[in-house]
């Protein structure tokens, strides 16, 4: 199945609308129980900032999932990031979806290369992304980091086959990598944040919402960014080597992908059809 661009229904949030240690806190809102974190995360009100040790800057906050990861469900998790107290320009907070016990030693692998993941940096426009549990490459962010929303999504490309990307949610609704990157839940237990700063970026509206992968909102965008482009065309491609399930890219609105999808695909890109 194809991610979705709506937003779907939030099953955890929190605005941090409290002033004290996070650490045993309850979220805003969550069936799930209260957040596990280092003493150096704190918050004032309105968002969580932290400071830390030049010894020890790499520590975690994490809430156990509220609800599991299931088949035919797409999940967001998000949060909007802003500019901290670090004159450091690339200083980074980690966010995503990480093992029991997330953590990380600021070597390649996060949280032992389990981390599905993005870090956004503090004053530069760039994300770095960390989708397979390893350190990767930057994105261009060209809204910048502060006060933007970014999120990493999981769906299926097929029953149980799971991939990610990372967004771009507010103010401009655009994916951060592109092809999607395959990854497994076998060791996913918990959403979170790591910092990889001494005072990392601050950040707010850490929210999960789940939305239901009933079908593909736009035929063709196989990358859910709203737009139907080249950038579409290399999971396209996949799809039809691979022989995989994969409903975005049903051009013909028949299930299965035949040599009319081709045809279908390459008549939108020719004429830059737009989604509904």
């Amino acid at each position: 199945m194809c991610a979705t661009t709506a937003r779907g229904a939030i099953v955890l949030h929190d605005n941090f609308d409290r002033a004290g240690p996070l650490h045993g806190s309850m979220p805003t809102t969550t069936p799930g129980g209260a957040w596990t974190a280092h003493s150096g995360f704190a918050t004032d009100g309105t968002k969580v900032s932290a400071s830390f040790s030049i010894f020890g800057f790499t520590e975690a906050a994490y809430l156990p999932l509220p609800v599991p990861i299931t088949s035919g469900n797409v999940y967001t998790l998000s949060a909007t990031m802003y500019r901290g107290q670090s004159t450091d320009n690339t200083a980074i907070m980690i966010f995503g979806f990480f093992d029991a016990t997330p953590s990380w030693n600021a070597s390649a692998a996060v949280d032992e290369g389990h981390a599905i993941a993005i870090a956004p940096r503090n004053n530069q426009p760039a994300v770095n992304r960390m989708l397979n549990g390893f350190v990767g490459t930057d994105a261009f962010v060209a809204d910048g980091t502060n006060g933007v929303t970014f999120g990493v999504r999981l769906y299926e490309t097929a029953p149980n086959t799971w991939v990610a990307i990372a967004l771009e949610l507010a103010p401009t609704n655009v994916v951060l990598s592109s092809p999607p990157t395959p990854i497994t839940l076998a060791n996913i237990h918990t959403i979170g944040m790591i910092s990889g700063s001494l005072l990392p970026p601050y950040i707010d509206n850490f929210t999960l919402d789940v939305t239901p992968a009933v079908g593909c909102a736009c035929p063709g965008d196989m990358n859910a960014d709203g737009l139907k482009n080249g950038r579409d065309i290399q999971q396209f491609a996949h799809c039809m080597i691979s022989g995989g399930s994969c409903t975005c890219a049903e051009m013909d609105g028949t299930p299965g992908l035949t040599p009319a999808d081709v045809t279908a695909f390459v008549g939108d890109l020719l004429n830059a059809a737009a989604c509904p």
